[in-house]
Formats: C-alpha cells, sequence, structure tokens
C-alpha cells in the first residue's frame, strides 16, 4: 500500500472524527441529500485491521484544519480607538480634565483595553454613561469590556496646578488613541500657554480669559504650562548714519558724481529716507539693495531723491547715487555740494575729484578737509585711477566744495635721453650696440629722431610698438626716423644696432656714436669689448674714462667678452678714436685626453689584444690620429658609445673620427641615465671607486670657483663635457720561448694624453722578471676612479678563496684557448667599409701595471723579461 493511500485513509478517519466531535449548529434544516454517486476506487478505505499509522505533528495539524474547513478569520486586535478629545478648565490651584474617547471592542470575549497612566485625583470613568469597571495592571489603567460594538468611555480627573519661577503647570495623561485634541481655558488674559509634545498650538483670548488648543499623540502623560508675555518694549525713534564715498570725474564737458552711500538704521524700521542733491544736476540712477523703488522731489529751489525700503528694513544698507552736470566749454568756478541725508544723526564722507586729461583742475575754497590721495578708500583710489587730481573729508554735512576748472596749456614734450653703446672690435668692423632710454615729460611723442654717424650701416631697430623705420637726409646728416604705432609717454626704450666697416690698413677708426637731435639732454656711456688678436687704445673727447665696473648691467649683459674700457659723457659731440694694434693668433690646444685606459692580454701562443679607453675633450679637432705599432690591425673603434668607421692614410697612420664636445651642464644628475646601457653600466663602475671622496671635493671646489665668477658679475665660459673613445686592436703572434724578452707597444696619439694607465697580462705560466721602458711600473694605478682592466680582474679572480684556485687557472687556460678561436675567427669577419662591433678583450693572467703623466707626441713602450713557472 502506498503512502498515498495510507494519508488518504487517515484524513478520511479524522474527517470522521471532527464531524462527530464538532458540535451541530443551530442553523436551518439541512437540505435533502442528493442521490450518491458511484465511489471512487480511490476513495474506497482497505482494510487495515489493528494497524497503526505513525504522522508528524505538522502533518497531522493540517489535516485536522483541512477536516474543519475553512475557519472564519479573526481581527489581529481586540479593540481600536478613535479620535478623543480632552477640556482643561483651570480652576484656582486645579485643573478639571475631562477626556472623552470611542472604543470599538472586536472580540466576543472580555477585554482590557488600556487607558493610559493612572493619573493622580481620578474622579470617575464611565461607560456609556454608566460607572465602568476598571483594572490596575502595573502603572496603567485599564477598563474591562465584553461583547462586540462600540463603547463610549469618559474619564474625569481633578489634576493639582504646581507653579514655579513664574510658570504655572498640570499633568494630563491621555488614552493611547492616535489623534487627540486638548483643550485649556485658563481663567486670564495676556499668557503664553504650552503643551509638551504638541504637534499645533493655538491660543485665542476671549472675556478676559485663554483658551488653547492643541493636538497629541495619545498613551503619555502631557505638562500644560502657561506665565505671563512680557511686556513689548516702547517703540524708539528711527536713527540713521550715513558713510558716503563720492568720485567726481571731470570729462567732455560734463561734471558727473558717483555716491556711494553705506546707511545704518537702528531701532524703529525706516521705510523711507530722503537724499539731498546737487540742484544743477541730472538723477542719473539710484540702486542699491532691497530697494522698492524712489522718486525725485523738488522742494524750495532743492532737489530731493525720496528713497523707499521694505517696511522693517534695519541694520546696514547701500546704495548708489548717479548725478550729472554740465561743464562749461570755457571752466570756471564749479561748486560741488555732496549727496546729503535729511535727519540723519551722522552724515560724513570723502569726495574724489578725477579728471579725463582734458581739464586742469584746481582747489578754491571749500567747508571740507583737504587730504592726500593716498588716504582716500582703496574702492575710490581704484575707481580714480591715475586721473585723481584732489581729495576732501567732511564729517558733517552740508558741504560743498569749490573748483577752478580750465582748459590746461598745452606744453611741447621734452625728451631725457641716454645710451648706452657697447662698441665690439673686430677684424675689419666695429660693431655697435646702443640701448636707448627716453624719458618723455609733458606731452607725448610718436615720432623718434635719431642722428646717424658717417660710415655707420645700420642693422637693426628693436623698439615696442614700432610701426616702421626710415633714413632722411635732413641739414645735410643722415636721420633715422622711427615711428610708433602709439604714443610714447614717461620712459621709453628701444635699441639700434649698426655697424661700421674699416679699411685694410685702418688702424686709427672713430667710433661710430648715436645722437638724439630732438632731446633735450643727451648723454651715454661707451663699453668696449675685443674679439680676436687684436690689441686697442682709446683716446676720447668729451668723454670721460671710467673703470667697467661702473658700467651699467645692459652693457655687461650684451658683452661677449669682457669689457676692457669704459667711458661716459653727458653733452651730445664726443668723440672716441680708437688705436688697433693686429697680431697674429697663436695655435693652441683644441683636444685633450684627461686619462686614457689601456690594456693588453697576451695569449699563450703569443696574441696579443689592446683595448685603449681615452676620455677625451674637443672643441675643433676632427680625427684622432695613431701610428699603431708595427703589424697592429684595428677591431674596433667606439666614439661617445657609438660605433664609427676608422680610416688608414696613405703613410699608414689610422684616423678616429671624433665629434665635438657638448657644453658641460653642471646641474645633470648622472643617476638618471638609462641603466641598461654600456656607458651607464661603465659609468656606475666607475663611480664605485676608493677615491669618491677626493672626486667629489674637487668637484664641489669647481662648483664654489664657478658659482664665486658668477656672483661677481663674470659669467663662466661652459666647460667641455668629455666622452669616451674606445680602440681595440690586434698584433700579430710573437714566439714565448722558455725565457727571453717581449715588447708591448701603444700608438702614437697626436693629442695628448693627461694620465696614461696600462695594464699587461701575460699568460699564466710567464712570471715578469725585470720591465724597462718609458713608463713606471706602479702596483696600483692613481686613477681617480677604478680602471677596468682593475675591476675586470677583482671580479674574476680577486674574490676567490683559496681551494678554488686550481679550478680557476683550468678555467683561465679554457678561457684562453678559446678566445685564440674567436680572434682568428674575428680575422676573417672583418669587412671595410661597415661600422664595427664592440670588442671585449679577455682579463686573464699574470697582471702588471705601468703609468705614466702627460704623454705627448710618444710611443709607450714596455720590455718585459720574463721566464716561465715550474709547477
Amino acid at each position: 500500500m502506498t503512502m498515498t493511500t495510507i494519508g488518504k485513509l487517515a484524513i478520511s478517519c479524522l474527517c470522521a472524527c471532527c464531524a462527530a466531535v464538532r458540535p451541530a449548529p443551530a442553523a436551518p434544516k439541512a437540505p435533502a441529500p442528493k442521490p450518491a454517486a458511484a465511489e471512487s476506487p480511490v476513495r474506497q478505505l482497505p482494510s487495515l485491521a489493528n494497524a497503526n499509522v505513525s504522522l508528524p505533528w505538522r502533518e497531522l495539524r493540517g489535516l485536522l484544519e483541512a477536516a474543519r474547513g475553512a475557519a472564519k478569520p479573526q481581527p489581529p486586535v481586540s479593540h481600536v480607538f478613535s479620535p478623543a478629545s480632552y477640556t482643561a478648565t483651570v480652576a484656582g490651584d486645579t485643573a478639571r480634565i475631562i477626556g472623552r474617547c470611542s472604543v470599538d471592542v472586536l472580540a466576543e470575549r472580555w477585554v482590557l483595553v488600556p487607558l493610559g497612566p493612572a493619573p493622580q485625583g481620578l474622579r470617575k470613568v464611565t461607560l456609556d454613561g454608566k460607572a465602568c469597571p476598571v483594572v490596575m495592571r502595573g502603572e496603567a489603567l485599564h477598563a474591562l469590556l465584553s461583547g462586540k460594538g462600540a463603547r463610549a468611555i469618559q474619564i474625569e480627573i481633578d489634576a493639582p496646578v504646581s507653579v514655579a519661577k513664574g510658570t504655572s503647570s498640570f499633568r494630563v495623561p491621555l488614552v493611547p488613541s492616535p489623534v487627540i485634541t486638548l483643550t485649556t481655558a485658563v481663567p486670564r488674559a495676556g499668557l503664553d500657554v504650552r503643551a509638551t509634545g504638541a504637534s499645533t498650538t493655538k491660543c485665542s483670548e476671549a472675556g478676559g480669559k485663554t483658551t488653547a488648543v492643541s493636538g497629541h499623540r495619545g498613551g503619555s502623560v502631557i505638562t500644560v504650562s502657561w506665565r505671563v508675555k512680557p511686556a513689548r518694549p516702547r517703540a524708539l525713534p528711527t536713527r540713521v548714519y550715513a558713510d558716503t564715498h563720492t568720485l567726481v570725474t571731470l570729462d567732455d564737458g560734463l561734471v558727473r558724481a558717483v555716491a556711494d552711500v553705506r546707511l545704518d538704521v537702528v531701532h524703529s524700521p525706516g521705510a523711507r529716507l530722503r537724499f539731498h542733491v546737487d540742484p544743477k544736476a541730472v538723477v542719473l540712477s539710484v540702486t542699491g539693495e532691497n530697494l522698492d523703488g524712489w522718486r525725485l522731489v523738488t522742494e524750495k529751489a532743492e532737489k530731493v531723491v525720496e528713497v523707499s525700503f521694505p517696511a522693517g528694513a534695519t541694520g546696514e544698507r547701500r546704495l548708489r547715487i548717479a548725478t550729472e552736470r554740465d561743464l562749461p566749454e570755457a571752466g570756471g568756478e564749479v561748486a560741488l555740494p555732496v549727496v546729503r541725508l535729511a535727519g540723519a544723526k551722522r552724515d560724513r564722507g570723502t569726495v574724489a575729484v578725477a579728471s579725463g586729461g582734458g581739464w586742469e583742475v584746481k582747489p578754491l575754497a571749500a567747508d571740507a578737509e583737504r587730504i592726500g590721495i593716498s588716504q582716500l578708500p582703496a574702492s575710490l583710489r581704484k575707481a580714480g585711477g591715475a586721473g585723481l587730481e584732489l581729495a576732501y573729508r567732511y564729517r558733517k554735512a552740508p558741504a560743498s566744495i569749490s573748483l577752478a576748472v580750465a582748459r590746461p596749456t598745452r606744453r611741447a614734450a621734452k625728451i631725457y635721453a641716454g645710451t648706452a653703446t657697447l662698441v665690439t672690435v673686430e677684424s675689419g668692423r666695429l660693431r655697435c650696440r646702443a640701448d636707448v632710454r627716453y624719458e618723455v615729460l609733458h606731452d607725448g611723442v610718436d615720432t623718434l629722431r635719431v642722428a646717424l654717424p658717417d660710415g655707420a650701416e645700420l642693422l637693426n631697430v628693436s623698439a615696442p610698438t614700432l610701426r616702421r623705420t626710415q633714413i632722411v637726409k635732413e641739414a645735410g646728416k643722415r636721420t633715422l626716423v622711427i615711428d610708433l604705432k602709439d604714443v610714447a609717454r614717461g620712459s621709453y626704450a628701444f635699441t639700434v644696432t649698426y655697424e661700421k666697416r674699416l679699411a685694410d690698413k685702418e688702424t686709427s677708426p672713430v667710433v661710430p656714436l648715436l645722437s638724439h637731435p630732438s632731446a633735450a639732454q643727451d648723454g651715454g656711456s661707451i663699453g668696449i669689448e675685443v674679439r680676436g688678436g687684436l690689441e686697442v687704445r682709446a683716446s676720447a673727447k668729451g668723454a670721460e674714462r671710467v673703470d667697467v665696473k661702473e658700467l651699467g648691467g645692459s652693457l655687461w649683459g650684451s658683452a661677449r667678452s669682457p669689457l676692457l674700457m669704459g667711458f661716459q659723457y653727458t653733452k651730445p659731440g664726443a668723440s672716441l678714436t680708437l688705436g688697433i694694434t693686429r697680431h697674429e693668433d697663436v695655435d693652441v690646444l683644441v683636444a685633450m685626453s684627461d686619462v686614457c685606459e689601456s690594456a693588453t692580454t697576451i695569449t699563450p701562443d703569443g696574441k696579443s689584444i689592446t683595448k685603449m679607453m681615452f676620455v677625451l675633450r674637443n672643441n675643433l679637432k676632427q680625427f684622432m690620429r695613431l701610428k699603431l705599432p708595427k703589424g697592429a690591425q684595428v677591431w674596433s673603434a667606439f666614439v661617445k658609445d657609438r660605433p664609427v668607421t676608422p680610416v688608414r692614410t696613405a703613410g699608414g697612420d689610422v684616423l678616429v673620427p671624433l665629434v665635438k664636445s657638448d657644453p658641460e651642464d653642471q646641474e645633470e644628475d648622472e643617476d638618471k641615465e638609462d641603466s641598461r646601457s654600456y656607458r651607464a653600466r661603465r659609468d656606475r663602475r666607475r663611480r664605485e671607486r676608493p677615491n669618491e671622496a677626493m672626486r667629489d671635493r674637487t668637484y664641489r671646489a669647481r662648483r664654489r670657483r664657478v658659482e664665486k665668477l658668477r656672483r661677481a658679475g663674470d659669467e663662466p665660459p661652459p666647460e667641455l663635457k668629455p666622452y669616451d673613445v674606445e680602440i681595440v686592436y690586434v698584433v700579430p703572434k710573437v714566439k714565448l720561448p722558455e725565457k727571453g724578452q717581449l715588447t708591448v707597444a701603444l700608438p702614437t696619439c697626436d693629442i695628448p694624453t693627461g694620465h696614461l694607465a696600462w695594464a699587461v697580462f701575460l699568460p699564466r705560466t710567464l712570471r715578469v722578471v725585470d720591465a724597462e721602458g718609458n713608463l713606471k711600473e706602479v702596483s696600483s694605478f692613481s686613477l681617480p676612479f677604478s680602471h677596468f682592466a682593475d675591476a675586470e680582474y677583482a671580479r674574476r679572480f680577486g674574490r676567490a678563496s683559496l681551494a678554488k684556485a686550481q679550478e680557476l687557472k683550468q678555467m683561465a687556460q679554457r678561457l684562453a684557448k678559446v678566445q685564440e678561436k674567436l680572434a682568428d675567427l674575428a680575422v676573417a669577419a672583418k669587412a671595410q667599409g661597415v661600422l664595427p662591433v664592440r670588442v671585449e678583450i679577455p682579463v686573464t693572467g699574470q697582471i702588471s701595471r705601468f703609468e705614466k703623466f702627460l704623454v705627448v707626441d710618444e710611443a709607450p713602450e714596455m720590455t718585459l723579461t720574463y721566464r716561465r713557472k715550474t709547477d
């Protein structure tokens, strides 16, 4: 039998049980039963005899509920409150409180309805006009009700009134109704009644009592309090204070006055204010904050501006009154009455007078204090600008100011000229740069005239707002006319560049100097610099010899060479004659190798390979000329870390192309270079040296010398940045007997070398007994950095332990054999006219160190006496 069949059987049994247990309702007669249909086979109950059936309670409960049929839904609460109302009437020290509410009971059983916190002074509780049974549960009061339906409940309470610090109050417990209206009546007028927790409160007075209606949410105890309202202060008269800043502008036949008035209204609000303005002026505008409007009123030959503010406009207010009046074309006396506030307790201010340039203004009588323009407020100084002429201050209105206005008498422009001329003496010419500064007084000019000296050829004119230049003849002399786009006033500067060609044998030329025919004063200074192998003397007329340190900064800034002589003159007509002596140039050193690091490795079969690294500074030289040892062949050449193709001359010398050194940047940060490049690795290796502190001290000392020269006004010439030249060459092999002598040599270079450091590596089977040559044998190099051979040698062998010495020896022998094969292959891989590859020479064997200072036009050479080691 399936579980489904068993479940259906249990349901049928339970239904029968429930039907037997459930009482029959007293309902009308049931309708006559219908004929039973044929029973389905599924609903037939099997015969189980005394079998037991087990079901979980959850399933059994579901079956029981299903057997009882659909139950009627029950409400979630037993009762519901309708909006309630309370009235409180105060009489003496007691408040009679009556609360009315309606409760809908929803259950058929007995229900306890809460009536809120139990109050003190409870008189009675009625239910539908009859006494209502009440129950205390804790601190709350409950009404005991039964049966469904709406019930009316009324509560009467006598609450005591307490008085504290002038405030009377009583407490009202409220039923838990969602909406409650409380009406409080106090038998006294002029009270301020408040209720705690009220959403709204409205007070009214009638018949000598105060009534307050407030809304609350029930279920709590509220406090109703009242106190006498404070008496309103007696209204004080309005007091107005005015501070006025007036800008008066005279221009284009008009006198315009703009008065910025700052008002301070105190006590009672002022709705209207009256301002007296110039009766001869036209009011253009009245603007301000929160201004309702304004109107113009004429009273007894006075013009009054009446301004309206919103009611209750107190505190600070600002407004601006703009007026305008005609100014006679011929000028004359002009009276300027200031804006005056009627009825003001204080009326003070300042007046600024500005002219647009078309009038000349002079002060006349005034009942105001004359002050300086710098004493004006910043707003007036900014608005008046450069045209401010007069300033006044008054402390009490009315105040009037009288001015004498007239057309200014035009005066001719007056020019003071100063010329700073830099004369550069070069081979075959005098090049001049004249920095001219004009001071233009009284009136402006738009045309400048400069007299050009004889023989001078104009090169360039640089001037602000330049429109055009032209050379004309005036009174038989050439005059440079400079036309400007704008009128020049005050200080004006421009530059004229010109030159004078010298004849082949001319040795006493006259320096061409500019003059200014339109200038009332013409003076200047002259500085002379020399370029090339020239010796210069000077004789002056009308000019005074001065120390070059007294010359202006513009001359020093324009000069490329040190100034040798200086002159000053204060009148036009000064002349300066030079005496020039030409000398032949001396050849100087244009390239220098500060350091040359060299390393030569001798292989066991007698081949030798040499690498030379020059640290070079080059200014002009095109090639480095090398005379290689006999039979030597160049394998690789790198200049400035780039491969180059060397060439061979007809005489057999090798030429390595060079580049010009860049100017050294003192602020360059070496650490910013690409750490992956060969040059960066080499520089990092060079920086890791024991003498770095010494090198830093030398660098800082040179920096101090440069800064000292700069502070003295003498800019030092830029230093040349050194770069590397790397040469790798090989020499044919020689026989190495058991003992004997071996001669090793470096090429002769046409560039002097300051310090040559040479490391020679012999096979480890040979031992050097003696060394002779033009270099000195040393135990360690005195370079300010590590020699590249020393660094590589130490990296390979210097840190090895004694236990690994034999292993390193065998590795060196195998490395030597490999390098011999590579050398043979390299000979076959050579080609002409292509860039070489970088060659790193083998660093292995017995090292000998040689060095020499200042190698010039000589071939470094050493003869080594050796013998073979016996193991």
